[in-house]
């Protein structure tokens, strides 16, 4: 971080400052999500020159190829470090970064549910709850009455909601 509260990338063989950013994220996947002094996100390379001419008001970083944004009064969608868009996914109103191939998302109703790298959802929105990832093809979640289970990506449930709290090793 800088004097005027500004982050920038180092290189730390040459100590050379790059950047001015109000948010600077790790790499992943070779690009780095910032947030530019206007306010708007973008992706980065090693250079820390844009990967592409796209800008969001909403970002996730890059994992399994995929990365969800959001632009001005557009739905969120699912992108390519192109800034090609994979799919639109309007049933979301929010979206985890992609993961074990999948990406959890919540509906209008708050409710939790998983999609596919295709956008295919793979798990109905119907979990009050959910971990923000799959972890080898699992995911807790969480029902109604505040009661924690697991379940697969094909939306089955592996153990039933009956814990007070679940964890995950990873």
């Amino acid at each position: 971080m800088k004097d005027n509260n500004s982050l920038v990338y180092v290189d730390i063989k040459t100590g050379e400052e790059k950047g001015n950013f109000t948010y600077a994220g790790l790499f992943r996947e070779g690009v780095a999500l910032v947030n530019d002094t206007n306010g708007y996100f973008y992706y980065v390379d090693k250079d820390v020159a844009p990967v592409n001419e796209e800008r969001y008001i909403a970002a996730t970083f890059f994992n399994n190829g995929l990365a969800w944004s959001v632009k001005t009064g557009a739905p969120v969608v699912a992108i390519e470090k192109s800034g090609d868009v994979a799919f639109e996914f309007k049933e979301a109103e929010t979206a985890y970064a992609f993961n074990d191939g999948a990406a959890i998302f919540t509906d209008e109703n708050e409710k939790f549910g998983a999609v596919n790298k295709k956008g295919k959802i793979i798990v109905e929105p119907v979990w009050n709850n959910a971990f923000p990832m799959f972890v080898n093809g699992l995911l807790i979640v969480q029902n109604e009455e505040g009661l924690y289970g697991l379940i697969n990506k094909d939306g089955e449930v592996l153990v039933e909601c009956q814990f007070d709290c679940m964890g995950i090793q990873l």
